[in-house]
């Protein structure tokens, strides 16, 4: 009798280790300056206007550096006007796996606030940022097929009130005066992007949580300001 249970114990150890394994996080790591420069840790109502643009497209590893350039992922860019139906369908389809990761941090940059966006030109653009901490989003095509993203891609930051609705807090509203044409990035079947997702700061403790289209990250415990149910950012 000792003997089966000692196996079965084991099989139920080694089944744990198994799914551990299948679980693990790539080990993320910014190769940005950007945290050499004035970490705003406290981001707040209007304070910053966040780009949610794509830091990483590639293969899943067990290290991923940041930014890999997308500029050297020709395999990846096509133009914005190409395969938006396959898109939209495919992104809606639960082709996608999107996730949170809480336990990294990597940094993005957004414009501060006060700044009057409509004055914001190519040229001046980089001396009205800021810098900031944030989670990576990663989004996996879980699908045995090709799909495409855009670059800025359509997130929307949801929390809940305090009756618990789900309530958008932050749209993607950088492209609104951004010039330069939109990219749509090819995700071959088993590989991943990488987005940057702020980390807010305040006086009420919720969940939330990220939308892309119908599909929907896990939940996560985070800190945030009342207001900002009353009006997304810009």
């Amino acid at each position: 009798m000792k003997i089966y249970v000692i196996v079965f114990f084991l099989l139920i150890f080694l089944l744990s280790c198994n799914s551990l394994e299948t679980n693990k996080m790539s080990v993320i790591i910014d190769t940005t300056n950007l945290k050499k420069m004035p970490i705003h840790e406290r981001i707040e109502k209007e304070q910053t206007l966040f780009y949610y643009h794509v830091k990483y497209a590639g293969k899943e590893q067990d290290t991923i550096f940041i930014p890999n350039h997308l500029c050297c992922l020709e395999a990846f860019l096509e133009d914005s006007s190409k395969q938006i139906s396959t898109r939209n369908s495919l992104m809606d389809s639960g082709a996608i796996k999107i996730l949170i990761d809480t336990t990294q941090n990597i940094y993005d940059y957004g414009i501060a606030k006060g700044v009057d966006i409509k004055e914001i030109n190519a040229e001046n653009v980089k001396s009205k940022m800021v810098a900031y901490k944030s989670y990576p989003l990663i989004i996996k095509n879980v699908s045995s097929k090709t799909i495409s993203v855009l670059e800025t891609p359509d997130l929307i930051i949801e929390a809940q009130d305090k009756k618990g609705v789900w309530k958008s807090i932050q749209n993607n509203d950088f492209k609104r005066f951004c010039a330069t044409v939109a990219n749509t990035i090819n995700i071959p079947a088993g590989y991943l992007v990488i987005i940057p997702i702020p980390i807010y700061k305040g006086d009420f403790t919720t969940k939330l949580r990220v939308r892309l289209g119908k599909n929907i990250s896990n939940e996560y415990t985070g800190q945030i300001n009342l207001e900002q149910f009353e009006k997304t950012q810009y």
